[in-house]
């Protein structure tokens, strides 16, 4: 069975929207904590497109590499191929050997959300919901689900329903942080 990761971010444009998003975690979800992600990715020489991923988050490195898709709702549908990794000096060096270099960085600051009793299909599923502050961005929503191939829509329905409690469906950003940070700087 492959499984997907069903995700979607919104902008949060407004204090409002800020306070609104903050109480509907704090009633809804379970606190799982503030944490801080360090993102590098990475592109073949000579290429713009983005072949994978190198995530810090707390002690544990990641290495994500995604095949994305969108819904007509703008919400993502994910496969993706993901393994951490304990020696990040000797990893790196070896994708460089193999010809990739780093080609963006990305800093997140993350107040993460679990919300636990959400049916998928008549199964119990878990949702993470995270406030997002990336610097020189700006503050978004993210919700995520993993669930298999045959239940991606009834996923990407429950983060939209999710989006649309708070107001937020007409935020709902399709592009990828790294475009948006790439735009907003310039580069």
């Amino acid at each position: 069975m492959s499984i997907k990761e069903v995700e979607a971010k919104a902008w949060i444009k407004t204090d409002a929207e800020d306070i609104r998003v903050l109480e509907y975690c704090n009633d809804h979800g379970g606190f799982l904590g503030e944490k801080k992600k360090s993102d590098v990715y990475f592109s073949q020489k000579g290429t713009q497109e983005m072949a994978f991923r190198v995530r810090e988050d707390g002690e544990k490195t990641t290495v994500t590499q995604k095949k994305r898709s969108l819904t007509p709702q703008g919400i993502e549908i994910n496969e993706e191929l993901e393994f951490e990794i304990e020696e990040k000096l000797s990893f790196l060096r070896f994708m460089e050997s193999c010809g990739y270099i780093e080609c963006f960085r990305k800093e997140k600051q993350v107040l993460q959300y679990h919300f636990p009793h959400i049916s998928l299909e008549g199964e119990a599923t878990k949702i993470l919901v995270e406030i997002v502050t990336i610097p020189n961005l700006g503050k978004f929503l993210e919700g995520e689900i993993l669930c298999s191939e045959d239940q991606e829509k009834a996923g990407s329905e429950i983060i939209f329903q999710i989006f649309l409690a708070l107001g937020l469906e007409k935020n709902i950003e399709q592009k990828p942080y790294v475009l948006l940070l790439k735009n907003h700087s310039g580069t």
